[in-house]
């Protein structure tokens, strides 16, 4: 499934790579879902969310573990060079929600001003 410019609002569950059989990929660039539970390979499927700089997935509650364990084991990615690191929020930017996005590769500038080598400018 692609998700490309548009906002997908579920009021159930999402599931990416159920039941053994199934194989689930999904790829946002410029989306958003939200949903209340999410789950991926929770009965032994194959599954990937693949995610660009400006993509969010929002899901009721704390869940921050949860997808830690998915990116951690790479079912959770950030596609888009410059962008190589999957975010988890919990609670700041939507309360009461966990949001997951990808955040911009943070590294040595190029052409800095100052001239320093400073990081992150």
């Amino acid at each position: 499934m692609n998700v490309a410019g548009c906002i997908i609002t579920v009021d159930g569950h999402i599931e990416i790579g159920g039941p053994m059989s199934c194989v689930g990929s999904v790829q946002m660039c410029d989306g958003v879902i939200s949903t209340h539970t999410f789950g991926m390979r929770s009965s032994g499927g194959t599954g990937t969310l693949e995610m660009c700089c400006d993509s969010t997935l929002i899901i009721d509650g704390d869940v921050t573990a949860q997808i830690q364990g998915y990116v951690g084991n790479g079912w959770i990615s950030c596609i888009v060079q410059g962008c190589s690191q999957v975010g988890i929020d919990y609670d700041n930017i939507n309360p009461g929600k966990t949001t997951v996005y990808c955040m911009p590769a943070c590294g040595q500038s190029w052409n800095p001003n100052p001239e320093d080598g400073e990081v992150c400018v």
